[in-house]
Protein backbone atom coordinates (compact mmCIF):
# COMPACT_ATOMS: atom_id res chain seq x y z
CA UNK A 1 0.00 0.00 0.00
CA UNK A 2 2.62 1.93 0.59
CA UNK A 3 4.82 1.50 -2.54
CA UNK A 4 1.31 1.72 -4.62
CA UNK A 5 1.19 5.83 -2.60
CA UNK A 6 4.91 6.50 -3.18
CA UNK A 7 4.37 6.06 -7.21
CA UNK A 8 1.62 7.87 -7.01
CA UNK A 9 3.21 10.61 -5.68
CA UNK A 10 5.98 10.87 -7.13
CA UNK A 11 3.92 10.60 -10.92
CA UNK A 12 2.16 13.54 -9.82
CA UNK A 13 4.98 15.34 -8.80
CA UNK A 14 6.36 14.00 -12.08
CA UNK A 15 3.69 15.56 -14.33
CA UNK A 16 3.75 18.49 -12.34
CA UNK A 17 7.54 19.43 -13.04
CA UNK A 18 7.24 18.44 -16.26
CA UNK A 19 5.63 21.39 -17.10
CA UNK A 20 8.18 23.70 -17.46
CA UNK A 21 9.83 22.09 -19.92
CA UNK A 22 10.04 23.12 -23.79
CA UNK A 23 8.97 19.79 -25.12
CA UNK A 24 6.34 17.45 -22.87
CA UNK A 25 4.62 14.14 -24.59
CA UNK A 26 3.33 10.61 -23.32
CA UNK A 27 6.16 8.05 -24.32
CA UNK A 28 4.59 4.44 -24.11
CA UNK A 29 1.87 5.92 -21.61
CA UNK A 30 4.28 7.37 -19.42
CA UNK A 31 4.77 11.47 -19.13
CA UNK A 32 7.68 12.53 -20.95
CA UNK A 33 10.11 15.75 -21.25
CA UNK A 34 12.99 16.96 -22.70
CA UNK A 35 14.87 19.97 -23.15
CA UNK A 36 16.17 21.54 -26.62
CA UNK A 37 17.28 24.12 -28.69
CA UNK A 38 16.53 24.27 -32.32
CA UNK A 39 18.73 25.76 -35.36
CA UNK A 40 17.37 27.55 -38.41
CA UNK A 41 18.73 27.30 -41.90
CA UNK A 42 17.15 28.32 -45.05
CA UNK A 43 16.27 24.85 -47.50
CA UNK A 44 16.68 24.57 -51.61
CA UNK A 45 13.50 27.21 -52.42
CA UNK A 46 15.11 29.68 -50.20
CA UNK A 47 12.67 29.23 -47.05
CA UNK A 48 13.46 29.20 -43.69
CA UNK A 49 13.48 25.70 -41.89
CA UNK A 50 14.03 24.65 -38.20
CA UNK A 51 16.06 21.30 -36.35
CA UNK A 52 14.74 20.56 -32.99
CA UNK A 53 17.31 18.44 -31.27
CA UNK A 54 16.18 17.04 -27.70
CA UNK A 55 17.37 15.20 -24.89
CA UNK A 56 16.34 13.67 -21.64
CA UNK A 57 17.83 11.63 -18.81
CA UNK A 58 14.30 10.41 -17.86
CA UNK A 59 14.65 6.91 -17.43
CA UNK A 60 13.25 4.90 -20.73
CA UNK A 61 10.02 2.83 -19.77
CA UNK A 62 10.57 0.09 -18.39
CA UNK A 63 13.84 -0.11 -17.36
CA UNK A 64 14.70 1.95 -14.02
CA UNK A 65 18.03 3.00 -15.24
CA UNK A 66 19.08 6.86 -15.92
CA UNK A 67 22.90 7.98 -16.01
CA UNK A 68 22.05 10.93 -14.15
CA UNK A 69 22.30 11.34 -10.17
CA UNK A 70 19.48 13.82 -10.08
CA UNK A 71 16.53 13.38 -13.12
CA UNK A 72 16.35 17.13 -14.63
CA UNK A 73 15.12 16.15 -18.00
CA UNK A 74 18.26 17.55 -19.57
CA UNK A 75 18.07 21.66 -18.12
CA UNK A 76 21.55 22.37 -18.28
CA UNK A 77 24.04 19.31 -17.35
CA UNK A 78 23.08 15.61 -17.73
CA UNK A 79 23.84 12.56 -19.06
CA UNK A 80 20.93 11.78 -21.43
CA UNK A 81 19.06 8.75 -21.72
CA UNK A 82 16.93 9.19 -24.60
CA UNK A 83 17.27 11.69 -27.73
CA UNK A 84 14.03 12.89 -30.24
CA UNK A 85 15.28 14.99 -33.51
CA UNK A 86 13.08 16.55 -35.39
CA UNK A 87 14.47 17.97 -38.80
CA UNK A 88 13.55 20.10 -41.92
CA UNK A 89 10.46 21.04 -40.57
CA UNK A 90 9.42 24.37 -42.20
CA UNK A 91 9.48 27.68 -39.70
CA UNK A 92 5.98 28.81 -39.95
CA UNK A 93 2.68 27.92 -38.86
CA UNK A 94 1.30 24.53 -40.77
CA UNK A 95 0.54 20.99 -40.55
CA UNK A 96 3.43 18.39 -41.83
CA UNK A 97 3.36 15.14 -42.31
CA UNK A 98 6.61 13.07 -41.39
CA UNK A 99 6.76 10.91 -44.25
CA UNK A 100 5.70 12.43 -46.89
CA UNK A 101 8.47 13.98 -49.31
CA UNK A 102 9.53 17.58 -49.71
CA UNK A 103 11.24 19.12 -52.86
CA UNK A 104 12.34 21.81 -51.04
CA UNK A 105 13.99 19.71 -47.74
CA UNK A 106 17.80 18.96 -48.54
CA UNK A 107 16.89 14.85 -48.26
CA UNK A 108 13.82 15.62 -50.51
CA UNK A 109 12.19 13.39 -47.76
CA UNK A 110 11.10 16.19 -45.73
CA UNK A 111 10.02 16.58 -41.95
CA UNK A 112 11.79 13.59 -39.92
CA UNK A 113 11.39 12.51 -36.57
CA UNK A 114 13.84 10.69 -34.99
CA UNK A 115 14.88 8.13 -31.79
CA UNK A 116 17.18 7.11 -29.76
CA UNK A 117 17.54 5.26 -26.29
CA UNK A 118 21.26 5.26 -24.74
CA UNK A 119 22.72 2.77 -22.81
CA UNK A 120 24.90 3.40 -19.81
CA UNK A 121 28.02 4.59 -21.58
CA UNK A 122 26.09 6.78 -23.32
CA UNK A 123 25.90 4.92 -27.21
CA UNK A 124 22.92 4.30 -28.90
CA UNK A 125 21.06 0.86 -27.41
CA UNK A 126 18.15 1.66 -29.57
CA UNK A 127 17.57 4.01 -33.12
CA UNK A 128 14.19 4.92 -34.39
CA UNK A 129 14.33 6.17 -37.96
CA UNK A 130 10.99 5.34 -39.74
CA UNK A 131 8.74 8.16 -38.30
CA UNK A 132 5.15 7.97 -39.01
CA UNK A 133 3.22 10.99 -37.78
CA UNK A 134 2.87 14.77 -37.96
CA UNK A 135 4.42 17.90 -36.55
CA UNK A 136 1.70 20.88 -36.45
CA UNK A 137 3.31 24.74 -35.96
CA UNK A 138 0.38 26.21 -34.23
CA UNK A 139 2.25 29.59 -33.07
CA UNK A 140 5.16 31.51 -34.52
CA UNK A 141 6.16 35.08 -33.57
CA UNK A 142 9.31 35.93 -35.75
CA UNK A 143 9.90 39.46 -33.34
CA UNK A 144 10.03 37.00 -30.22
CA UNK A 145 11.09 33.95 -31.51
CA UNK A 146 8.46 31.94 -29.60
CA UNK A 147 7.67 29.00 -31.10
CA UNK A 148 4.57 26.37 -30.27
CA UNK A 149 3.23 23.48 -31.34
CA UNK A 150 2.22 19.72 -31.21
CA UNK A 151 3.00 16.67 -32.41
CA UNK A 152 2.36 12.71 -32.50
CA UNK A 153 4.57 10.16 -34.16
CA UNK A 154 5.24 6.29 -34.43
CA UNK A 155 8.59 5.26 -34.97
CA UNK A 156 10.49 2.03 -36.02
CA UNK A 157 13.96 0.53 -35.26
CA UNK A 158 15.87 0.13 -38.67
CA UNK A 159 15.88 -3.96 -37.83
CA UNK A 160 12.09 -4.01 -37.42
CA UNK A 161 12.67 -6.40 -34.42
CA UNK A 162 11.86 -4.21 -31.30
CA UNK A 163 8.15 -3.17 -30.39
CA UNK A 164 7.47 0.51 -32.70
CA UNK A 165 7.83 3.52 -30.24
CA UNK A 166 4.81 6.07 -30.24
CA UNK A 167 5.17 9.47 -28.69
CA UNK A 168 1.47 11.04 -28.26
CA UNK A 169 -0.16 14.29 -26.99
CA UNK A 170 3.96 16.21 -27.66
CA UNK A 171 3.03 19.55 -26.94
CA UNK A 172 6.33 21.78 -28.12
CA UNK A 173 6.87 25.69 -26.42
CA UNK A 174 10.74 26.76 -27.79
CA UNK A 175 12.62 30.09 -28.67
CA UNK A 176 13.94 30.15 -31.82
CA UNK A 177 17.47 31.81 -32.13
CA UNK A 178 17.70 32.23 -36.14
CA UNK A 179 21.04 32.03 -38.02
Amino acid sequence: MILKVAIAVSVALCSACSSSYPVKASLERSTWFASGTPTTKKDLCSQERFNLFLKTDLPYPGSARTRSKKVTGCKGDCAPTQILTFTDIPLKQGYYDLSKPDLCSFEKVGAQGKYVVLGTSGMATQAYQKATGWIEITQYDQGTGLLEGKFDLSLLDSTGRVTPVHLSKGKIKVLVKRN
